[in-house]
């Protein structure tokens, strides 16, 4: 138990390190020049970087997020093969530093949305699955909330507290519903409209969405 445990602790604190690069506010710096920490919410995120620096730092921020989701999860799964409470480690402790960065002294974290998305969208792999079904489930539920009040804030709301339910229902494990569950409490603790990105730069107002 003990040696399990602390294969669980490794896991945990090198995801965490992993989530905690700054992607956005690097390739903001390298392309535009600009810290994002100083400038609309001070988010380290997709959208203030399109919106701060433009199309290139935006584009590598998204790659870079999607690498992330990758590797914890592969980290996760040849760490410890076969075991799903290995996996939701690797997926909350990833999830953590993207909202919480070590390196950027744990301030400027919104990529909780992209780093837990991309997890999940690899997750269904790892798990044998020829097709990725809980971020479609997922996805759908975002688009049903939106579409019911066209706030962005809402439906991610509404999302994250669902995922435990959704996880469940999919995976049937009890180590996929308690992971889940941390993740949208995790997900929860940072998710306030003064903070969000989505609605601070109107992205959607063309078509309805976001509007004042």
């Amino acid at each position: 138990m003990a040696e399990e445990l602390s294969q669980y602790a490794v896991l945990a604190l090198s995801t965490y390190v992993l989530g905690s690069i700054p992607f956005a506010y690097v390739w903001t710096r390298v392309f535009a020049h600009a810290d994002l920490r100083r400038v609309g919410t001070g988010n380290a995120s997709i959208y203030s970087s399109f919106f701060n620096g433009g199309y290139r730092p935006a584009v590598m921020t998204f790659a870079s997020n999607c690498a992330v989701g990758l590797l914890a999860v592969h980290i996760s799964h040849t760490f410890l093969p076969g075991d799903r409470a290995a996996l939701m480690i690797g997926i909350g402790g990833a999830t953590s530093g993207a909202l919480w960065p070590l390196f950027t002294r744990f301030r400027g974290g919104s990529r909780g949305t992209t780093v837990v998305g991309w997890c999940v969208f690899f997750l269904d792999f790892y798990l044998g699955r020829a097709f990725p079904v809980i971020p479609a489930i997922t996805l759908g539920i975002w688009a049903i909330a939106l579409l019911t009040r066209r706030r962005t804030f809402f439906a991610t709301s509404v999302t994250y507290r669902l995922f435990p339910f959704v996880f469940a229902i999919v995976d049937r494990s009890w180590e996929l519903f308690i992971g889940a569950a941390v993740l949208s409490v995790l997900l929860q603790l940072k998710h306030q409209e003064k903070y969000d990105d989505s609605t601070l730069y109107g992205v959607g107002r063309r078509i309805g969405v976001n509007k004042s």
